[in-house]
């Protein structure tokens, strides 16, 4: 749990800390840095609300939280790759957007697999675990980003290439969901 946590945080943390300094390249202002904090911050809380409710209530072969993660890494990767490629503000802002929607529809069914797979007495330990793999991407995925400023169309590309292994390596490792028929 902690690996795959890590690996996803690794390029989940790169955009994060260099989508300012490449926003700056585009001689962008102030407002349009602060627009994009803002803007991505509603669109993740309301898509981590939406994807919540959405994988709690799939019914699927593949289970509940399956589909989205797959989904969900598919649509990071993209649209990370993407948002490197734009060529104004406004599109790396609407890009980087669909990219927080991507992510979230990949982690937050992958943090309810927790309480979906894990005994009530390991929780807490394997919270732990995964708490830890967020503590150790950050840093990891910030000091890549940082050394991909000079490049950022690459480090966008590399992110997106980790981004889309991780979800599809972490699926492959952890035990599979049990078929979900409708209710």
């Amino acid at each position: 749990m902690v690996g795959s946590r890590t690996a996803v945080m690794v390029p989940g943390a790169g955009p994060s800390c260099s989508i300012v300094p490449f926003l700056a390249g585009f001689q962008c202002s102030d407002v349009a840095v602060g627009t994009l904090n803002s803007v991505t911050a509603i669109v993740d809380l309301v898509s981590s609300l939406v994807f919540g409710n959405l994988s709690d209530h799939t019914r699927s072969k593949l289970g509940r939280r399956t589909p989205w993660i797959i989904l969900g890494t598919i649509v990071a990767a993209v649209t990370l790759a993407a948002t490197g490629q734009m060529p104004t503000a406004t599109l790396i802002i609407f890009m980087y957007c669909l990219y927080m929607v991507g992510l979230n529809a990949l982690l937050v069914p992958a943090l309810a697999i927790l309480s979906d797979r894990v005994p009530p007495k390991l929780c807490g330990t394997v919270s732990s675990f995964y708490g830890g793999g967020m503590v150790a991407g950050q840093p990891i995925g910030t000091m890549i980003g940082s050394r991909m400023i000079n490049n950022a169309q690459a480090g966008f590309i590399i992110g997106a290439v980790i981004m889309l292994a991780s979800g599809f390596v972490a699926l492959a490792i952890w035990p599979r969901e049990e078929f979900s028929a409708p209710r």
